[in-house]
């Protein structure tokens, strides 16, 4: 019986040390094993370094300016600064460039803090003691190291000889443009690609805070996030006053941020980027999707020439943003450089800019920046969120906003020209009374509701009728005249199925169809 009870506690002693081996294992894999294969890349890449800040010059369309892969279009005092129309020195823009933030509970001492990613030529953050500053900086290896440019589908020598591990490509891309539409093919005028991550941004991994976004990574501060950026110029009639900006964002960290915002951080400069440039002003249209800037003066410097406008359109923001959020917008004075004003280094002012819907816009006619924001977002872990942005040229606001809505359809056809662009659009445009259009829907994709909206010329008696992907026929939206102008009309698909549906509008001058996509 002695024998029998000792063996049965070797026994048993032997299942506790299986059970530790097997806990320790499942322990180990969730820790370290399941991170995805592209997630664990982009951590092994290299990390985003000041020393690899370049600027080049895009000049694909009308639209010339320099830029910079740390993020930023346009300097003020530089030129070209968003030059329209190419090379006529007529500067529109003194700074632009794309944001990133979130509210998180700093372990260090339970603080809500909303670290701001980005990059800008003045007034964010630097660490005291080196200079270098906190936010985006470019990630080496993706353009030639001895080019000066960032890599640009026009130039070949901003090529590099081999694209970085972490995008995982075929070796036959080796020396070869890694564009979007594939290896080698170059189907805008110019296409630039660079890639960003925040990893040196150490301002919160500091006492009391100690945020670090990857626990075993001391040496990545920020959100843990991965910027990949493409810009886009055609020159055909219909995109010649247009650049495309889409933004792939990576969040790579340990942790799902539950309220996270993008935005745009803009300093317009219409009338010239130089010390004479005139006063702005600013407007938003949230049905849209569009920010728009002008001089109220009309004249721009030097030489007094007539100005336009300077558009901001966005095309795409993520989907698990609020579908009745319309973005937002702030606008400030440069010349408020307090903690209070609409600044980089001013997180939480930034924040509520980026998330506090339409406010402070009663700022006009003065050196004026102003902030647009998608609202908070879930964005988790190890997932990417898209952000498509477009500056856009035009001699008025209805050029802006017809340009807007030729932007959102060929966004929305994979930067391809739709037919309905040749069909509806150009035919209402040259065979009807100008104005009577059919717009894209905003946002779109759309997540429950999204907006139409269209111009009538004339009074008219109007239809807007929604169908399905067999044509039957959804739900009437508008059967009545109405007067000359641009109306709007909201869109509730919170009783269909995701998919793709159409909008058709219907009045005795005009018949014009468009397509919309519901994902919920």
């Amino acid at each position: 019986m002695k024998l029998f009870s000792i063996c049965e506690h070797v026994i048993e002693g032997g299942f506790m040390l299986l059970r530790l081996v097997i806990i320790n294992f499942v322990f180990t894999s969730l820790l370290f094993c399941q991170v995805p294969d592209n997630i664990q890349r982009f951590r092994d890449d290299d990390k985003g370094n000041y020393a690899n800040r370049k600027q080049g010059t895009f000049v694909g369309n009308r639209i010339q300016s320099i830029y910079s892969n740390d993020g930023e279009i346009g300097k003020w005092e530089f030129a070209p600064s968003c030059e329209w129309p190419a090379l006529s020195g007529h500067n529109y823009l003194d700074g632009y460039t794309f944001m990133v933030s979130s509210e998180v509970t700093a372990p260090g001492d339970t603080q809500v803090i909303h670290p701001l990613e980005t990059a800008y030529r003045e007034y964010y953050s630097l660490d005291p003691a080196t200079g270098v500053p906190w936010g985006f900086e470019p990630i080496g290896g993706y353009s030639n190291p001895q080019s000066t440019s960032p890599a640009i589908s026009s130039d070949r020598n901003s090529w590099p000889a081999q694209w970085p591990a972490a995008l995982n490509l075929t070796p036959d891309y080796d020396g070869h443009w890694y564009g979007y539409f594939g290896k080698d093919s170059i189907k805008a005028a110019e296409e630039t690609f660079y890639v960003l991550d925040d990893s040196p941004d150490k301002k919160f991994t500091l006492a009391p805070f100690s945020y670090f976004p990857i626990s075993s990574d001391s040496a990545r501060g920020g959100l843990g996030l991965r910027e990949e950026v493409r810009g886009f110029q055609w020159n055909d009639s219909l995109r010649k006053d247009i650049v495309f900006l889409k933004y792939d964002i990576w969040n790579i960290s340990d942790y799902d941020y539950d309220k996270a915002a993008f935005g745009i951080f803009c300093d317009p400069g219409v009338g010239g980027a130089n010390s004479t440039e005139p006063p702005n002003s600013v407007a938003v249209d949230s049905i849209r999707g569009l920010i728009y800037a002008w001089a109220p003066s009309g004249l721009g410097t030097p030489g007094n020439w007539k100005t336009g406008y300077l558009g901001v359109g966005i095309l795409s923001v993520p989907l698990t943003v609020d579908s009745n959020f319309k973005l937002s917008l702030a606008t400030g004075t440069l010349a408020d450089k307090s903690s209070h004003g609409l600044w980089p280094k001013n997180n939480d002012v930034m924040w509520k800019a980026m998330t506090g819907g339409i406010m402070d816009t009663s700022i006009v006619s003065t050196n004026i920046s102003f902030v647009i924001g998608t609202g908070p977002f879930v964005f988790e872990k190890w997932t990417n969120e898209e952000f498509v942005s477009a500056i856009i040229m035009g001699n008025d606001l209805e050029e802006i906003l017809d340009k807007k809505a030729i932007a959102q359809a060929i966004y929305d056809n994979d930067f391809v020209i739709p037919d309905s662009l040749f069909t509806p659009m150009v035919q209402v445009k040259s065979n009807l009374p100008t104005g009577f259009e059919l717009y894209q829907n905003f946002p779109n994709p759309f997540n429950l509701s999204t907006t139409i909206y269209y111009r009538l010329s004339k009074n008219s008696f109007v239809t807007v009728r929604v169908f399905d992907v067999l044509g039957r026929q959804i739900k009437t939206l508008v059967n009545e005249r109405q007067i000359a102008g641009i109306h709007t009309i909201a869109f509730d698909g919170s009783g269909l199925a995701s998919g793709v549906y159409s909008y058709r509008l219907t009045t005795p001058e005009a018949n014009i169809v468009k397509r919309m996509v519901l994902a919920k």
